[in-house]
């Protein structure tokens, strides 16, 4: 096993170093590295260095909850070492390797081996995922830290061990403390516990597991309630719902009219002013304004819902990908045609590709990730035919965990959503894919060559 551990984290980690040289040769500037949400985790850090506040406000130093505490703090060192951005993607390399030698360790202890190995070794060398583990953004911290949580969860359906359940509490409060979506999959702790134990269920042990993670993120909530007065875990949900959900939610519903809660003015109305929308108070104002809308539209909010979360398994980032290794840029955006197509748009649709034929590009790439989620979906019923009971309640688990993440990021499905569930799409592929051998005789190479 140990030279099978060497391969995937190294493996893992060229190839994530070889995009961390080509994004250097590139002498990308400042606005490349703190782009998107980066500048925000950098701006709380340096606040932490600096003057000891959570806010990523250079200004006022209003203190903030948007973004969980981990990553920032993650940053801080390097913050005050004035280290390179290229030692921060160096170490996020590190992690989000390691991430891929917990897929392999623990995954062969439920699946065959030679699927754990096979699933690590595309995890290692995806490429949209390799470049993401260079981005500052906290997705490589979070995949180090979810990954053990979810298969710790998994070996403890498979074994019942208890060891397993507190190992997974842990690491799943951890990843809440990184990304604030993992904090709504405590439920998975019960839920392991109903799966693996049925109607004898060991509640010390349970209890234990639920006090471990709610220990681990206390201090978080504490700082919540004693700054905002609520136990509002993040206010991320509050502005999601709004600037994601809710402001393409009217673009669906109302194509032909100027959308009004993505306006800047209209923002500042619900606001009552242009502080910003961090502030958890103020983040509420827009949480309440988004759920109002979609409770007067709640069955075409439904509708809509639904239609946008196969998103998270078709987008695959290769045209960024792409843009961001030859410093170009491209047309290839597939966003709007995929709007064309669940609105039946087909006229606008069919005359983008008469015009424009190159836009189908990143179509090809896409076919990849469809036939992986089919994979991993028809697990659930091949598992259910074929493998022993604890594999189906493993399939369950893994299949049904992926449903929700997917229902919670919807309509948004962005690969880099999608990048910290690769590891149990592949593992759920793959083993689609044994199981089929195994039932139709038909060969397989890469389960071959890496059998033991």
């Amino acid at each position: 096993m140990g030279q099978k551990v060497l391969t995937v984290f190294f493996v893992a980690l060229l190839i994530r170093l070889l995009f961390l040289f080509i994004l250097s040769w590139h002498g990308y500037g400042q606005d490349f590295w703190l782009s998107g949400d980066t500048g925000g985790y950098v701006g709380i850090a340096q606040n932490l260095a600096t003057h000891g506040v959570y806010s990523s406000d250079s200004i006022g130093l209003v203190p903030e909850n948007h973004r969980p505490p981990l990553y920032p703090l993650f940053l801080v060192p390097f913050v005050v070492s004035n280290s390179s951005v290229l030692v921060v993607g160096f170490v996020q390399n590190v992690l989000v390797s390691s991430a891929a030698v917990f897929l392999y360790v623990l995954g062969r202890k439920v699946f065959r081996e030679s699927v754990a190995f096979g699933a690590a070794l595309v995890f290692a060398i995806e490429p949209a995922g390799a470049l993401l583990s260079n981005v500052l953004m906290s997705e490589a911290l979070f995949v180090f830290f979810f990954v053990p949580a979810i298969f710790f969860l998994v070996l403890f359906i498979h074994t019942q061990k208890n060891t397993h359940l507190f190992f997974a509490s842990a690491s799943l409060a951890l990843a809440s403390l990184t990304r604030a979506i993992a904090f709504y999959f405590v439920f998975l702790i019960p839920l392991a516990v109903l799966l693996a134990c049925g109607k004898k269920i060991p509640w010390r042990a349970t209890l234990v597991g639920l006090c471990v993670f709610y220990l681990v993120v206390s201090p978080w909530l504490v700082f919540n309630l004693v700054t905002f007065s609520s136990l509002q875990f993040s206010s991320t949900a509050n502005i999601n719902l709004y600037k994601d959900n809710v402001v393409q939610f009217e673009r669906w519903l109302y194509p032909e009219k100027e959308p009004f809660f993505d306006s800047p003015e209209n923002i500042k109305i619900i606001l009552g002013g242009d502080e910003g929308i961090n502030r958890a108070e103020r983040a509420a104002k827009l949480g309440k304004a988004a759920r109002d809308f979609i409770l007067d539209h709640a069955f075409k909010y439904s509708v809509f819902h639904a239609l946008y979360m196969p998103r998270l398994f078709i987008h695959d980032g290769y045209v960024y990908l792409y843009e961001s290794l030859s410093g170009g840029k491209t047309s290839f955006s597939s966003i709007p045609l995929y709007h064309d197509l669940v609105t039946l748009n087909l006229g606008t649709l069919r005359e983008k590709i008469t015009h424009t034929p190159s836009i189908l590009v990143p179509f090809f790439p896409k076919l990849f990730f469809v036939g992986i989620s089919f994979l991993a979906f028809l697990h659930l019923f091949l598992s259910w035919k074929k493998e022993e009971k604890q594999m189906r309640k493993v399939s369950l688990f893994l299949v049904g965990f992926v449903l929700v993440y997917a229902f919670l990021v919807s309509p948004v499905g962005q690969e880099r959503l999608r990048f910290v569930i690769h590891p149990v799409l592949f593992l759920l592929a793959l083993d689609s894919l044994r199981i089929l051998k195994e039932k139709y005789n038909f060969r397989f190479r890469l389960l071959d060559r890496v059998r033991v």
